[in-house]
């Protein structure tokens, strides 16, 4: 045979192998799971279930049977706030129990005396609230002006007769006449004004810059007195931060009491 037809026939071979190697049938991949058989599953409470294979092979239809879960809580509504917030005009329970009381007057505050205690000089929402014993001596109710006029309606009954004014007053220092004493810091420099109306019995109104300890004379800087029940009024400088002692008595020979509403401002 020659060199030639060796080739040739070498050459045949190789092409008869390729051809037989193309000829065989792919390798089909290996599938995850059998299409259309059911596998072992749990739901999302753990509970147990199946799930069936798809057609393709790998993935899976969902595991049944399973029953939703209680439905999620709603999200969180702000109008409803949480227990540990605090609630302005909230009762609590004592303490510092935030913007009103907490002890500290902040501006706009008629008073704060950091409790919710009822005719003691300042109520819970911290407006001037006198009952019988709250004013009846010094250091007296504490009032504190700032823009807004500060009104008090209140009595000089079951208060006791702790003061005298001195000097007399229109003929009259209020011997024998139970008294109220109010401590008034102006939160600004201006024209103080105290007046008196509606009252129920003569009196008449004084004011110092010290208090006087109770049993004592009271020394007045200014006073006024009109005869009868007819309103009182005053009108002093004032300097932010300072307090000054008002002090309404009888104004007669006598025992004077009654109710009366007085007010404070700085216009």
């Amino acid at each position: 045979m020659t060199l030639r037809t060796k080739i040739v026939a070498a050459l045949a071979t190789l092409g008869a192998l390729a051809v037989a190697c193309s000829s065989d049938p792919a390798t089909t991949p290996k599938n995850d799971c059998k299409p259309g058989d059911a596998y072992y599953c749990r739901c999302s409470d753990r509970e147990e279930g199946t799930r069936v294979c798809n057609d393709d092979g790998k993935t899976y239809g969902p595991c049944e049977p399973c029953f939703p879960i209680d439905p999620p809580l709603p999200e969180e509504d702000a109008s409803f706030p949480d227990e540990d917030v605090f609630v302005p005009g909230d009762a609590g329970d004592g303490g510092d129990a935030g913007p009103c009381p907490n002890g500290k007057v902040d501006p706009g505050e008629e008073c704060d005396d950091g409790n919710r205690t009822a005719n003691d000089g300042c109520s819970a929402t911290c407006t001037v609230q006198v009952g019988a014993a709250s004013g009846d001596k010094c250091p007296g109710v504490a009032v504190h002006v700032w823009d807004k006029t500060v009104t008090v309606a209140t009595t000089t009954v079951g208060a006791i007769d702790d003061y005298s004014a001195s000097p007399d007053c229109m003929g009259a220092n209020g011997f024998g006449s139970p008294d109220r004493v109010f401590a008034v810091t102006a939160h600004k420099t201006g024209m103080m004004r105290v007046a008196t109306s509606a009252a129920s019995f003569p009196h008449m109104i004084y004011r110092a810059d010290t208090c006087a300890p109770a049993g004592r004379t009271f020394t007045h800087a200014a006073c006024s007195n009109v005869a009868g029940n007819a309103a009182e009024s005053l009108q002093f400088a004032a300097t932010d931060g300072t307090t000054y002692y008002v002090v309404v008595d009888g104004g007669a020979t006598g025992q004077q009491q009654g109710t009366f509403t007085i007010t404070f401002s700085i216009p």
